[in-house]
């Protein structure tokens, strides 16, 4: 139930738990691999309902904290690639190794409901080490993986931003957008706590932070 929120800390214990009882090290990846867009709610239906692949990844970047609160997604352009990464800032969680394998599980489902189901990143990064048996990752991923990486996350062809998707409504999108920002203000959230967020997000994907950079993802004027 995407809107049944729990802490953040309790969901990576619960993990690490149920790792370490089925003796599974990759039980995260096998969860990611059975969800997908819709386990995360209103904002999973905003990213189906933008424009382009870049909107809807922002839009994901923007409000994911309305269910994740122990880490940021993040969008980065490096020349003709995309880094699409995912990083824990939360101290002290548990069961971090299944958090990422579980998070890139979900991101890979997202990018193949939204661009067709062959879809593959052209790379995969996990921070954690190397597993014993490392092709349960090779085959959902259809990709090189690349373990005790600096950062994790997919990589692919900055082309694939501007591809239109089908299921755009954008009617819908502007009423789901209208209830998320009446969820974030019931939730104390201001313009403040949101420059937080992304800034968090920038910094932790290697970024220097610039105004123009925040200006860009929130869609506003450097002067504004």
């Amino acid at each position: 139930d995407p809107e049944r929120i729990i802490r953040f800390s309790v969901g990576g214990r619960l993990l690490a738990r149920c790792a370490s009882a089925t003796g599974c090290p990759h039980l995260g990846l096998l969860l990611g691999e059975r969800t997908g867009l819709d386990a995360l709610g209103l904002v999973g239906r905003l990213v189906e309902h933008s424009p382009t692949l870049g909107a809807g990844l922002q839009s994901l970047v923007l409000k994911l904290h309305i269910h994740d609160r122990g880490a940021v997604p993040s969008l980065t352009i490096e020349g003709e690639r995309v880094f699409f990464g995912y990083a824990i800032y939360q101290p002290g969680v548990e069961g971090t190794r299944q958090i990422y394998d579980l998070a890139l599980g979900i991101a890979v489902n997202l990018l193949r409901r939204l661009c067709g189901r062959g879809w593959s990143p052209s790379e995969v990064l996990l921070s954690h080490s190397r597993p014993l048996d490392i092709e349960p990752f090779r085959r959902f991923f259809r990709a090189p993986v690349r373990f005790d990486s600096e950062r994790s996350g997919l990589v692919f062809p900055r082309h694939c931003l501007a591809r239109p998707l089908p299921a755009a409504d954008a009617e819908l999108y502007r009423l789901i957008e209208t209830r998320i920002t009446q969820l974030e203000s019931s939730g104390g959230d201001d313009l403040v706590e949101q420059l937080r967020r992304v800034l968090r997000n920038l910094l932790l994907a290697g970024s220097r932070g610039t105004v123009d950079q925040v200006a860009e993802i929130f869609g506003l004027h450097r002067r504004t």
